[in-house]
C-alpha cells in the first residue's frame, strides 16, 4: 500500500493515540470481558509468487495460491474487486478453497468510490452487492475506501449508500481526506453516524498519514490496516502496542476484529503476520492459529 509511505521512519513517532473516552463509553455499553472475540489476520491478496518455499509449497501453481494462503490466515483484503468484480462462478470456486471460517473483504469497486464519488453509481453498486452476497457464509466485512478528495461536506453522499445498503452486508469505511480529522467535532460526529447505520470506522496505521490513525471505535467490531516498513524494528515495536490496545478492546467487549498487515514489498508480511499472531496469543491467552514460514537452508552449511 502506497498510501502514507514514507522514506525514512527513524524520526517518527510511532505511538498509538491515549485511550479515548468515548471507546470507554462504547466499551462499557458492550459488556464484560470477550474471551470469544473473534481475530481475523490477513493480507492484501495471496496472489504472491515469493511466498513459494515460504508460506507455499516450493511446486505450488498459481491457481492453488488461494488453498495455500487459506492454510495460513483466516481472512484476506480482496483488493482485486477494487479493479475486477468478479463473477458468481469465480466467487463460489474461491469460497470452495478454503474453510467455513475463512473470510474475504471485497474492496469497493473504483468505479463507486473514486470515479463517481459515491453519487449515481447505483448500477455498480448492485453489480458488487451482488459479487460480495455469491460469497455466503465466507463473506467478511466490505471494506468501502474513500477517494483522497472525498472532503467531510461530501458526508450525504456516504450516509445515502450506507442506509441502502443489503441488510447482509457488513462495511468499514477508510476515511483519507484530511478534512475527516481536522476537527474532533467533525470526527465524532462521523463516527456517530457510522454507528446509527452499523458500520465500521476503518483504522489505518502508517507512517506517512499519522490523522488517520484515530482509534475510534463505532461499535462492536473493528477494522484494521496495519502498514509496517519491510521489517523494520519499529514493525515490532508498534505491534507490541496494537497488542495491548486489542487486549484492552477485548476485555471491554469487544466481538470482532480484523487486522491486514501490509509491507511495502509484501514478501515481509509472513513474518510480521506471525509475530502479531504470536504476540496476540502470549497476551490475550488464546490460540489462534499461527503462520508457518518454512527456513530455506543457507548454502553450504548442513544445519
Amino acid at each position: 500500500m502506497k498510501f502514507g509511505r514514507v522514506d525514512e521512519v527513524n524520526a517518527i513517532d510511532f505511538s498509538l493515540p491515549l485511550k479515548n473516552e468515548k471507546n470507554a463509553r462504547l466499551l462499557y455499553q458492550l459488556g464484560k470481558e470477550n474471551t470469544d472475540m473473534k481475530i481475523f489476520v490477513g493480507c492484501p491478496a495471496w496472489g504472491n509468487k515469493e511466498w513459494k518455499d515460504k508460506i507455499y509449497p516450493t511446486k505450488a501453481r498459481a491457481n492453488q495460491f488461494l488453498e495455500y494462503y487459506a492454510k495460513q490466515f483466516n481472512c484476506v483484503e480482496l483488493n482485486s474487486s477494487h479493479y475486477s468484480i468478479q463473477s458468481k462462478e469465480t466467487v463460489h470456486k474461491w469460497c470452495a478453497m478454503v474453510g467455513d471460517d475463512f473470510r474475504f473483504c471485497p474492496k469497493f469497486h473504483q468505479a463507486i468510490t473514486h470515479d463517481n464519488k459515491l453519487v449515481g453509481c447505483e448500477t455498480w453498486l448492485e453489480r458488487f452487492y451482488e459479487m460480495a452476497t455469491a460469497f455466503g457464509k465466507n463473506l467478511g466485512t466490505c471494506f468501502l475506501q474513500l477517494s483522497p478528495t472525498f472532503a467531510a461536506n461530501e458526508v450525504n453522499a456516504l450516509i445515502n449508500v450506507l442506509k441502502n445498503k443489503p441488510t447482509n452486508i457488513e462495511i468499514a469505511v477508510e476515511f483519507r481526506n484530511g478534512t475527516w480529522f481536522a476537527d474532533k467535532l467533525i470526527l465524532e460526529e462521523t463516527m456517530s453516524m457510522l454507528s446509527e447505520h452499523k458500520a465500521v470506522g476503518l483504522i489505518t496505521d502508517t507512517a506517512g498519514r499519522r490523522d488517520v490513525l484515530h482509534m475510534r471505535l463505532s461499535g462492536p467490531k473493528t477494522f484494521v490496516r496495519f502498514v509496517g516498513n519491510n521489517l523494520h524494528p519499529s514493525d515490532f515495536s508498534r505491534i507490541d502496542q496494537w497488542v495491548s490496545r486489542i487486549k484492552y478492546w477485548r476485555d471491554g467487549g469487544l466481538q470482532e476484529l480484523y487486522f491486514m498487515i501490509h509491507e511495502p514489498d509484501e514478501y515481509y508480511c509472513p513474518e510480521l503476520a506471525q509475530y502479531f499472531i504470536n504476540k496476540l496469543n502470549s497476551t490475550l491467552n488464546i490460540d489462534h492459529p499461527s503462520i508457518e514460514i518454512v527456513r530455506k537452508p543457507v548454502q553450504g552449511s548442513l544445519f
